[in-house]
């Protein structure tokens, strides 16, 4: 009996070079008659991780700045941004898009599992032509964002939609493999039975020895990458 099997990705800085919500939300600011200011909301971010607040605040905290903001302009716009974005070089981690398309070709479900939210995802999984996303999901009241997220796609949350998603499509995770960039990738990583370091620090290298996971170099430093 075959056995099914799924790639679960991160997104920012694992997929792509950059921070997929940041991106969005400069393009956001700059190219509508909104009254919010990038500049503003990044320096609140910077403050809420200066004091130490955790990765799950800091996110729940980002999403708060939309509340009052029509879901489809956010969708259009994302849309707009990943269309100018993607067209500049560098803007794909290529070895793990690589690794992406191997995975495919073998038969593997492909996932993204992110903290940031469709509007910036929407179109990278499209491109990417990935089977599912699952992200930081926002309260809409009839169709306005109202601030409040369902949970940040964060640490512990990103394990607990990778186990639910294999249970709901029959998915071996022993089988499967997950990609990611950040300890907080740590508990989703540990749900699989191929976990895989991306674009690792210093830090993290010396982690992923530690926790015996694989490391893929992006191919543009020239390392070995996975592709098992």
């Amino acid at each position: 009996m075959n056995v099914n099997c799924a790639s679960f990705f991160d997104v920012d800085e694992t997929l792509i070079a950059g921070k997929s919500m940041f991106e969005f939300l400069d393009h956001y600011c700059a190219s509508t008659s909104t009254t919010l200011s990038g500049l503003d909301i990044r320096a609140d971010i910077a403050r809420a991780v200066e004091s130490g607040a955790p990765r799950e605040h800091v996110n729940r905290r980002f999403y708060s700045h939309l509340a009052g903001h029509r879901w489809t302009d956010l969708l259009e716009s994302g849309q707009q941004w990943y269309t100018a974005a993607s067209r500049r070089e560098g803007f794909f981690c290529r070895g793990a898009i690589d690794q992406l398309d191997h995975d495919r070709s073998r038969g593997n479900t492909i996932v993204l599992v992110s903290g940031s939210f469709l509007p910036a995802l929407r179109p990278i999984a499209a491109a990417l032509d990935v089977d599912a996303v699952l992200c930081t999901e926002l309260y809409l009241r009839e169709g306005i964002v109202t601030g409040r997220v369902h949970a940040p796609m964060i640490g512990a949350e990103k394990r607990v939609a990778v186990v639910r998603y294999a249970g709901q499509h029959h998915i071996s995770l022993e089988k499967s493999s997950a990609y990611g960039d950040h300890e907080s990738d740590f508990p989703m990583l540990n749900a699989v039975g191929n976990p895989v370091v991306v674009n690792a620090d210093q830090r993290m290298r010396q982690l992923a020895k530690e926790l015996h996971f694989a490391v893929l170099g992006d191919a543009t430093t020239g390392e070995p990458q996975v592709l098992h």
